[in-house]
């Protein structure tokens, strides 16, 4: 398990930025002599392409390694960021443009997507390739060794948008020569490829060099069957090239962890990668999330965790909110206790570290004069003061807070998303996994996320939530009723395993062998009427419901005569099916009600909240937001005011006394087993309870 260090850090992006001009390097010494001050313990830089090799075939490190000794002199970790343009490669040289024109991402129409200017050569040109190779060894040979580097940023916020606006997708002649490498690699002959895309439309390809790609997922534009082949392929291809830049630096040298810096947000729809696939090619997850402190970014932080936990590896916060944007309204700019909470809710949710964007603004571009810690002179704001001092504090309390990281009873499920875009389901898919994800977080409950690649991984907890689960594999349905025979609780809802990843319709549970399991065979889908206020299942108008085709489960709860909750024993376990879209409903507004229902499930799976407040805990949408960590010798709480205003409550913990994170000693009032701890918490202001 590599990191990139062994204390908890905290600190900001900073110059050399790629396309922008920065601050003069003649104040760049002053600048990290007050990150010093502040108690910055950690800073970003970038090792530009087309800046290094300004000319071809000559290359100048002489900006990042000035950066790098600044940081070194003031005892300051530093991680240099290899700069790339989201998801279409590293930052060209202007000679590269020119050599590879021609040669540029093609889009749907034929035609090259990015014209003009500044052209993007398509990273599956052998060309642009040849040099981003030369660029990385050049790379790797000049830091390998260097103790002044923490690790390496190997992609940026990775995204399959369509290349205007900074994707993978491509339909060049290098790119199509690569897709039909990998569908013959994958079907073996012709022939299993035209039975399986034949589906929606006649193929009848005599070789795999007659293959066209799906320019959609529609019946003309190709169907479902190959757009989930050439999905899954864009997302393994892109992923090869992140692969290649981490063996190109490692063979060179390069000792220090690599991290990739992704937008988690379950990978809904064509617009984000499988983050699961991606984590898989550095050391390290990194993770990008402007958003404020919140569930929202409570959410975020437990995907990343939970790919980091599935794979033995740490999580790192590559960018976060440092400062304000001056001419658009969001994101809006960040007090002193958002900035400090914004960094505390990263930490206490396992992140190793977290960095904010950006400590002293830009100068050109788009972000010029905005983002900023500092002022564009350098003087420090309020900002950098707080987030300076939280930095601190966490990097002291490291020999405790280091070792410990979030411990789940419960897994919720995150089912295939090639389909979520074409069946058009994507907003009820994204609120189902941040429903379950908020509901278990309002009731203080710690989860993971859980994927069909390590789906065997169910052993390790009490219970799965498979929210809006309607795509899933055999497999991942067989897993699923070991569990539930062997002891586990599974809790679905509308409407499960419906279709094969490949787009495919199930002919019912039985068939992907789940009947048994929920004691359901079918279920028959309607849209909700005649409910205007929303009940205590979410359901109201417009909602998605079903009919359940029931076989041995036992109705639990009815509205208007047909069951809303059904219950069956499977073998020593139980499986719960909801027939509304449960977990979705939740998402934007909560209900206590729909809390409690969960609750009671999961106690009969062993499973229980690790704190409770007196107030909090009883609002339809709970004001604070706990965090729980833990290490073989130490626990730690976060609590968290979500709101606008001050909140006075009370919360209840199970020892007597406890440390904040300046090291103070907090005592708590014994109330029955438990004690209690009173907390007055202003806007956005975050407690931390760490265990002696």
């Amino acid at each position: 398990m590599k990191v990139i260090s062994e204390k908890i850090l905290g600190g900001t992006m900073y110059a050399p930025f790629c396309r922008t001009l920065a601050a003069d390097k003649s104040e760049w010494d002053a600048d990290f002599a007050n990150m010093q001050k502040l108690g910055f313990t950690c800073v970003h830089g970038f090792a530009e392409w087309h800046d290094i090799e300004y000319e071809k075939g000559k290359f100048d490190f002489s900006a990042i390694d000035y950066m790098l000794d600044c940081a070194q002199k003031y005892g300051i970790v530093a991680i240099v960021n290899i700069a790339t343009m989201n998801s279409v490669g590293f930052y060209s040289p202007r000679w590269l443009m020119e050599e590879c024109r021609g040669g540029e991402y093609v889009g749907i129409s034929g035609r090259d997507a990015v014209e003009g200017m500044f052209n993007v050569p398509c990273m599956d040109n052998p060309t642009y390739w040849e040099y981003a190779q030369r660029y990385l060894t050049e790379l790797g040979k000049h830091f390998a060794g260097d103790k002044r580097v923490g690790g390496y940023v190997l992609w940026g916020e990775p995204t399959m948008f369509l290349p205007r606006v900074g994707g993978a997708i491509c339909y060049c002649e290098h790119t199509l020569a690569r897709f039909r490498r990998w569908l013959e690699k994958k079907y073996g002959n012709i022939a299993e490829l035209n039975a399986l895309w034949a589906t929606e439309g006649p193929t009848d390809f005599a070789s795999f060099d007659e293959v066209k790609p799906p320019l959609g997922y529609s019946r003309q534009l190709g169907g479902y069957a190959s757009w989930a082949d050439w999905r899954t392929f864009m997302n393994e291809n892109f992923c090869s090239h992140i692969k290649e830049a981490d063996t190109i630096l490692k063979a060179q040298g390069a000792t220090q962890p690599t991290i990739l810096e992704m937008l988690c947000d379950m990978n809904a729809g064509l617009s984000h990668c499988d983050e699961w696939e991606l984590a898989k090619c550095v050391d390290i997850v990194g993770v990008s999330s402007f958003q404020q402190p919140g569930r929202e970014v409570q959410y975020i932080m437990w995907e990343s965790d939970s790919i980091a936990k599935a794979m033995g590896k740490t999580t790192f916060v590559v960018e976060s909110l440092g400062g304000n944007k001056t001419f658009t309204t969001a994101p809006h700019t960040p007090t002193a206790d958002e900035i400090q909470s914004n960094y505390l809710q990263r930490i206490m949710n396992g992140s190793k570290g977290s960095m904010y964007w950006c400590y002293r603004p830009r100068f050109s571009d788009l972000e010029g004069g905005e983002f900023g810690m500092t002022l564009r002179n350098g003087t420090p704001t309020y900002r950098a003061k707080a987030g300076g001092e939280i930095s601190a504090l966490a990097y002291r309390a490291s020999e405790t807070l280091a070792p410990m990281r979030r411990r789940s009873e419960v897994a919720i499920y995150t089912s295939a998303t090639h389909v979520i875009e074409p069946d058009g389901v994507r907003e009820v898919y994204e609120n189902s996994r941040r429903g379950a994800a908020y509901m278990l977080s309002d009731l203080h409950i710690n989860a993971d996320f859980i994927n069909d690649e390590f789906i065997d991984r169910l052993s390790e907890y009490k219970a799965v939530l498979l929210p809006f689960s309607y795509v899933m594999p055999r497999r991942t349905a067989q897993k699923i009723a070991e569990f539930v025979e062997n002891g586990g609780v599974a809790i679905a809802d509308y409407v499960l395993a419906f279709k094969q990843p490949n787009g495919i319709c199930y002919k019912d549970l039985a068939d992907v062998g789940l009947e048994r399991t929920f004691g359901i065979l079918d279920a028959d889908t309607y849209i909700v009427r005649y409910h205007k206020e929303q009940n205590a299942f979410g359901i109201r108008d417009g909602v998605r419901s079903a009919y359940l085709y029931k076989t041995t489960a036992q109705t639990l709860a009815s509205v208007d005569g047909e069951a809303v909750l059904a219950e069956n024993v499977y073998g020593k376990g139980k499986a719960y099916y909801f027939a509304n879209t449960f977990f979705a409903e939740y998402a934007p507004a909560g209900g206590m009600t729909q809390r409690e229902i969960i609750k009671s499930v999961l106690e009969k799976a062993g499973v229980s909240p690790f704190l409770t407040t007196k107030q909090s805990d009883a609002a339809a949408l709970p004001p604070l937001l706990c965090t729980k960590i833990e290490s073989e010798y130490a626990t730690a709480y976060s609590v968290f005011n979500c709101t606008e205003t001050e909140i006075q409550d009370t919360v209840y913990l199970s020892q007597e006394v406890y440390k904040d994170l300046a090291g103070n000693s907090v005592k708590g009032k014994k109330e029955g087993g438990r004690y209690a701890f009173k907390l007055t918490l202003r806007p956005k202001e975050t407690n931390v309870f760490i265990t002696l």
